[in-house]
């Protein structure tokens, strides 16, 4: 009998399942410590998990709010009953003064910590009363409203990118799924306005993905057959081929690269990735092996963005004497400036950011973040 094959994808879901389950157990009794430890465990498995990363967030917050309230708790109950008294005084007029400009989130909390300094202060009971009642009234015409009120613009533009994220693969997994529909339920966006943005995404993927493929003027039958792939997974219908194939053809005379990114770095095999890699996502590269060749490119061109790792041994220069000596040419000092670093200290970091770095980037590089986080610097460009 053949022995079943181990699936180290498989056990490594499963791990992160359970680390997670572990941590939300340990959330729920309170344990905030024990819960960031499974959390960040899942984290060193998988630094991409979206649901650990914002799951880890919470726990912190929660963590944080517990303390407060624990000090908070321990001060009230050494005060004498004159300053009880005076403190509540205080808390029924900043909760009237609330109510005056309908902020009834931040009476209900004010009115919160009269209940904790006595539990059955009648004023307190009667605001609580007052303020559910006026936000009753205000949540019936808030509702109204909202059913006339189109979705912010911003929110759209965010789940567009989320989808672009999640399409990269051509794919989308059930935690992806879940989590899109998370997001769509937090900003209300509907199952028109959800598919209308996947058609979109998709589309737009394969019109980039033509675009690098014919940057040469040539589509050898590796592209072409890669192109028809890409169609099949993206599920491309012929009238969104149609669409995607007539916006490239009126663009295909002004096609030119995305950008050029200099990218500075003592070892070669990093060098050549990195340029194969942003040559195939639509961007030109110029490479050299040390701070001081990168000057001398420099001196003849000006690139749209810079890369460098922080760290040259044997050379004159690291890659924060490198910034500083861009920073001090007029015709460089705008430039973006990304840094790459086998570091892991958090002094390092800090260090890198205070001398006016614009993203420090963790070697070995995600090109899906260099990529992301390239964009978006690029766009913010005037």
């Amino acid at each position: 009998m053949a022995e079943k094959k181990i699936d180290p994808l498989a056990i490594q879901k499963e791990q992160i399942a359970r680390l997670l389950r572990s941590a939300d157990e340990f959330a729920r009794d309170n344990r905030f410590d024990d819960a960031i430890l499974e959390l960040e465990r899942v984290l060193r498995i998988d630094a991409r998990h979206s649901y650990a990363r914002s799951f880890l967030e919470r726990v912190r917050y929660m963590q944080k709010k517990a303390d407060q309230s624990w000090r908070q708790q321990t001060e009230e109950a050494e005060l004498s009953l004159d300053q009880r008294m005076n403190v509540i005084s205080r808390h029924l007029a900043s909760a009237e003064a609330y109510m005056a400009v309908r902020n009834y989130k931040q009476a209900l909390a004010v009115i919160a910590e009269i209940y904790r300094i006595d539990s059955t202060n009648y004023y307190a009971r009667a605001f609580s009363e007052r303020i559910e009642a006026a936000m009753q009234q205000e949540q019936g015409a808030a509702q109204a409203e909202q059913a006339q009120k189109p979705l912010p613009r911003g929110s759209l533009m965010m789940y567009r990118e989320l989808l672009k994220e999640v399409w990269f693969d051509g794919k989308v997994t059930p935690e992806e799924a879940e989590e899109l529909a998370r997001v769509r339920e937090a900003y209300t966006i509907t199952p028109e306005e959800h598919e209308q943005l996947e058609r979109e995404v998709r589309v737009d993927a394969y019109y980039e993905a033509l675009c690098i493929a014919w940057r040469d003027n040539v589509l050898t039958d590796a592209e072409r057959s890669a192109l028809q792939t890409m169609r099949e997974k993206y599920g491309i219908s012929a009238e969104e081929l149609a669409t995607a194939e007539a916006r490239f053809e009126s663009s295909k005379r002004a096609l030119k690269t995305k950008g050029t990114v200099l990218i500075v770095d003592g070892d070669q095999n990093t060098l050549v990735f990195l340029s194969k890699r942003l040559k195939s996502r639509g961007y030109d590269s110029e490479i050299a092996s040390s701070p001081d060749k990168a000057l001398q490119l420099l001196a003849g061109q000006t690139p749209d963005l810079i890369l460098t790792d922080v760290s040259f041994p044997g050379q004159s220069i690291d890659g924060f004497e490198f910034l500083e000596r861009i920073r001090q040419q007029p015709a460089l000092k705008r430039v973006p400036f990304f840094c790459m670093t086998t570091s892991r200290d958090p002094k390092v970091v800090r260090a890198g950011l205070r001398l006016g770095i614009d993203f420090l980037l963790a070697k070995p590089v995600d090109i899906e973040t260099l990529i992301a986080a390239l964009e978006g610097r690029l766009r913010r460009l005037p």
